[in-house]
């Protein structure tokens, strides 16, 4: 995997040898899986892509994939960065080099593990995915697959969207809120009422690791730049009650349940194929689910090390080694150590 801009890459061929070593799937589903209708170049089979020695571990798993119904390993990483997160020390009291190690142990014994279960589970994922397209292309209507993974995600991936959405109803509905959000975004944390900036702040302290581009440490978040925060609500505030999110995940919940028992009736003159189809929608159920559960125990852990990354750029601002906080990215680990033994003949780190 590539990372370039704060973009993850992955290596579409990897996952087309997977899918030519999986049984059910093949190339073109898994292209449609991960990238739905984003043109992709053609697969072009190579020699050794096929191999029955993969195929027969690969069922193996396939088969774990199919029957497990619990994945508490995912927990156990929850709870360890929230251990984290709770025993974050005091950063301001910190000395740079300081920082700079705490930074270092978090990656060197975290990052490896926690992010390597979400490219895993993603992976799982499209298992099941996949054996559900099939079944639907044979019944005639492919299009009946991504219904039928609708409202999957849990209340890890809608948490956020659903507390945004929350305080903007309380800014829409109270006049003293909406006229300081309508002088303006900027400066509108220090006009709104006490009651509301502390439920803000309650927001930040729950969700402030989500914003745009959050893998990337650089990038600001809603914690570091709660502006974001501020610009989504000013948005949400005038869109109706009726466009809520939680009543739009329950109906695709409601269109994914009745799609299920519609289908499950019509394979009932096929027990093998109806037991294969239920089976492979209550594993996308919680694969997919598993999937957003460990981009958001990644993103929160990558929060931290984002809180110390800026702690760090903030200090290089006011010595006059760095332009802007966010150049902390532009140093190598490697260059930290020469840079805080001598920043004066290091140079400053610019950025065109």
């Amino acid at each position: 995997m590539g990372v370039f801009g704060g973009y993850a890459y992955l290596n579409v061929s990897v996952y087309r040898v997977f899918a030519v070593r999986t049984p059910g799937l093949t190339p073109e589903l898994m292209d449609q899986t991960l990238f739905g209708t984003q043109p992709v170049p053609p697969y072009e089979a190579r020699p050794g892509d096929e191999s029955p020695e993969h195929t027969a571990r690969i069922q193996e798993t396939v088969q774990w994939i199919m029957t497990t119904d619990d994945l508490p390993e995912l927990i156990d990483d929850q709870r360890r960065v929230e251990d984290l997160i709770a025993s974050r020390p005091d950063l301001s009291s910190m000395s740079e080099r300081e920082l700079v190690e705490s930074n270092r142990a978090l990656i060197r014994g975290h990052l490896r593990h926690l992010f390597s279960q979400h490219p895993f589970m993603t992976t799982c994922a499209t298992v099941p995915v996949g054996a559900i397209t099939n079944i639907c292309t044979e019944l005639g209507d492919p299009t009946l697959a991504m219904r039928l993974v609708g409202g999957i995600g849990g209340v890890d991936s809608a948490a956020p969207s659903w507390a945004l959405w929350d305080l903007s109803r309380q800014v829409a509905r109270s006049p003293e809120l909406s006229a300081a959000f309508d002088a303006g975004v900027p400066g509108v944390y220090d006009r709104i009422e006490p009651k509301f900036r502390q439920r803000f702040d309650e927001f930040l302290e729950e969700f402030g690791s989500r914003g745009p581009n959050e893998w990337e440490v650089r990038s600001p978040t809603w914690g570091t730049d709660p502006e974001l925060a501020l610009v989504a609500i000013d948005r949400m505030r005038h869109t109706p009650d009726g466009a809520a999110p939680q009543r739009h995940f329950d109906e695709m919940v409601a269109e994914r349940e009745r799609l299920t028992a519609h289908i499950a009736e019509q394979l009932a003159g096929n027990p093998e194929v109806q037991g294969q189809f239920l089976a492979a929608v209550r594993a996308a159920c919680l694969f997919l689910a598993a999937r957003e559960r460990t981009k958001t125990t990644v993103i929160k852990f990558a929060h931290e090390a984002r809180l110390r990354a800026n702690e760090l750029g903030r200090r290089m601002v006011a010595a006059g080694h760095f332009e802007r906080v966010e150049d902390f990215g532009m140093v190598c680990d490697q260059e930290w150590d020469d840079l805080l033994d001598d920043p004066g003949t290091s140079g400053t780190v610019t950025v065109p």
